[in-house]
Formats: C-alpha cells, sequence, structure tokens
C-alpha cells in the first residue's frame, strides 16, 4: 500500500492455523498525521474484537492510534511494516499500544491471535 491507500492488516480468511500458518489480529489501519497509523475499522470476529469484549481495561477502538507493536514504534514506518509485526501463528499474543487521536495518553491491550 502507497502511503495514500489504506494498509490491510492480515485477517483470518476462514481458515485454521495449521502447518505454520499466520493471521493477523482483525484491524486495518490508514496513515495519520506525522507518520503514525490509525485504526480504521475492526474485523466483528477478529483476535481484536475478542479481546476487547475479554473485559480489557482499555479497548483499542476505531479511530484510535497505534504506537507499538511489541514495544516496536510504529511512527514513520510502511504499512507492510506494520502488518508483518502484527501477523503471527495461532494462539500467540501481541502487545498493542496505543492512544485516542489529540491525546497523549497511552494505553496497551494484550490480544491473542485466533486464526480461524
Amino acid at each position: 500500500a502507497d502511503e495514500n491507500s489504506p494498509a490491510w492488516m492480515p485477517q483470518s480468511r476462514g481458515t485454521r492455523s495449521v502447518g505454520g500458518k499466520e493471521c493477523g489480529l482483525g484491524l486495518a489501519i490508514k496513515p495519520a498525521a506525522r507518520g503514525a497509523w490509525q485504526v480504521s475499522s475492526l474485523k466483528a470476529a477478529g483476535s481484536l474484537a475478542r479481546a476487547n469484549d475479554s473485559g480489557a481495561t482499555h479497548a483499542l477502538q476505531v479511530g484510535h492510534i497505534l504506537v507499538s507493536v511489541n514495544g516496536r514504534p510504529l511512527a514513520g514506518i510502511s504499512g507492510k511494516e506494520v502488518s508483518t509485526l502484527v501477523k503471527g501463528h495461532h494462539g500467540e499474543k501481541v502487545e498493542l499500544e496505543f492512544r485516542a487521536e489529540g491525546d497523549a495518553t497511552l494505553h496497551s491491550i494484550s490480544v491473542e491471535r485466533h486464526c480461524e
């Protein structure tokens, strides 16, 4: 994806994680100000939606700015690089750090991948 088009995170497509297949977290991102990445959509049955629904203290929502994945800052990297950081194998946990647009307060959520 170029800087002007949405960068889609890999999402499960009805296949199980067998033989090392990878999947994403069920979210899509788009470029935001100053090299940041903003959540543009969430898949209703995706891994991130499950984490939000499981009582996470701070739920990641459409419009939030992704700050880091597993401690790696996302500002200034390509959508393809972000996608590579987010995808992985079924059962693995991913730590996402995020903030609301216009708010410097950082929040985090731990998401377990469900490749279905």
